[in-house]
């Protein structure tokens, strides 16, 4: 093992060490969780880290503090979260990839996992962030315009602005790339009939990094969107990852 990786390693243990003993002075178990029944944990949660900020058909997620979040499998399909956690935790893991949401620690069953907390997107973070619109637009001036991020003084990129990667052909949009890769994938077209857009997908590095994990890992692209994309920091700058990565198409065939 590299001494880099040890280090990081060690400081993965070290800060999830920090945070479970903020818990247990703060009177809150992970213990304590895993000998509750499981319809009993989101009330025990709800008792020590409030209200849950987002929920889907089988996991529900709390925000422990300003840096991570607590996912539980729940509901009828708490099966489904338990493996969605695991594949969500596994493939974090196993390829490294900056566009995923880091994972840092996690119960035996997986019906439990804890993330990097991080800031909701919206499409003009998408676009100043990336530098593709999410959706078609007539102007720039509508893309710049028309949406008020939410977020643009939360990471200090408030100035921050990536040049646009389309060379002004206003027909490309994240929506529009994604159903070319989706084609690509079924075969159902070539390289040649998009080149454009099989240049972006090709070359740059975010789309690149999504496309590998829709045609190696199988992850589902019909569900990156807005929705389950967020904005933090990598080496110092604002970057858009995905905060649900454990709904691959395999997960989704079995359990929905």
């Amino acid at each position: 093992m590299t001494t880099a990786k040890t280090k990081l390693i060690k400081y993965i243990r070290e800060n999830v060490r920090h945070v479970l003993n903020e818990f247990v002075q703060n009177g809150f178990s992970f213990e304590k969780v895993n000998s509750l029944d499981y319809d009993k944990r989101i009330e025990y949660c709800q008792q020590f880290l409030g209200t849950p900020i987002g929920s889907g058909s089988s996991r529900i997620v709390f925000e422990i503090d300003d840096a991570q979040i607590i996912k539980l499998s729940y509901g009828s399909k708490f099966d489904a979260g338990c493996v969605q956690n695991k594949v969500e935790f596994d493939l974090s893991r196993k390829i490294n990839t900056p566009i995923l949401v880091k994972t840092l620690y996690n119960a035996k069953d997986y019906s439990w996992i804890i993330s990097e907390r991080v800031i909701p997107c919206e499409q003009i973070d998408f676009y100043k962030i990336l530098g593709l619109p999410y959706i078609s637009y007539t102007s720039e001036s509508f893309e710049e315009d028309s949406y008020q991020s939410k977020n643009k003084d939360l990471l200090g990129y408030k100035d921050y602005k990536t040049d646009n990667i389309t060379n002004n052909d206003k027909t490309i949009s994240f929506i529009q790339l994604k159903q070319v890769m989706k084609q690509l994938i079924k075969g159902n077209i070539q390289s040649t009939d998009f080149p454009q857009e099989y240049k972006i997908i090709t070359s740059h590095f975010w789309f690149k990094e999504l496309y590998k994990l829709a045609t190696e890992y199988y992850l589902d692209l019909d569900d990156i969107g807005l929705g389950n994309l967020g904005i933090t920091k990598r080496n110092g700058k604002p970057f858009i990852v995905i905060l649900d990565s454990g709904l691959t198409n395999e997960v989704f065939e079995k359990y929905y």
